[in-house]
């Protein structure tokens, strides 16, 4: 909704209040106001690089009396670094001050535009997103088995054309 919608929402008499994290800078001051003892993040891998807007906003309103709980199954999706910017907002103690320095801890150069991971990253990643609690997907997922379901779709007189075309050019 709109800024005033969300400023209403925020200053209501709700017991939760839900908004997506890039609707959090537009009411950032009000979400300061309201004196939040919790902040629960999903998807937190939006947070991972420390250097945007997003992460900036957090971090100015998450203080010293405001738990923040980060949920996500891929802390380090793409490579190592991406835990950088969530340990940052979890417990800066944990990791180097500066994200060179983390990024060295975690990856090995090997050419001039080639970063790979170092064989003990895992173990640094983890350490540094300390504290946590991590579940497996079969110790919280209860799903029923696989369905296959296959059905015949006719291409249509021009997609038999264009297709034809493809297959021979």
């Amino acid at each position: 909704g709109t800024r005033e919608v969300r400023v209403k929402v925020i200053n209501g008499n709700s017991e939760f209040t839900i908004i997506n994290y890039d609707g959090v800078n537009i009411i950032k001051e009000d979400i300061i106001k309201s004196n939040f003892d919790l902040i629960v993040v999903d998807e937190a891998s939006a947070y991972k690089n420390a250097q945007t807007q997003r992460w900036k906003t957090l971090k100015n309103i998450i203080g010293d009396n405001i738990w923040l709980w980060m949920l996500t199954g891929t802390p380090a999706a793409q490579s190592p670094v991406d835990a950088f910017g969530l340990a940052k907002l979890i417990n800066p103690d944990n990791i180097p001050k500066f994200f060179g320095q983390f990024r060295d801890s975690v990856m090995q150069k090997v050419s001039m535009f080639k970063w790979i991971p170092r064989p003990n990253s895992e173990i640094t990643v983890h350490n540094a997103l300390q504290p946590a609690i991590r579940y497996k997907k079969n110790e919280c997922l209860d799903l029923p088995e696989v369905t296959y379901t296959y059905r015949n779709a006719p291409l249509t007189a021009q997609q038999k054309r264009y297709y034809e075309v493809l297959r021979t050019q």
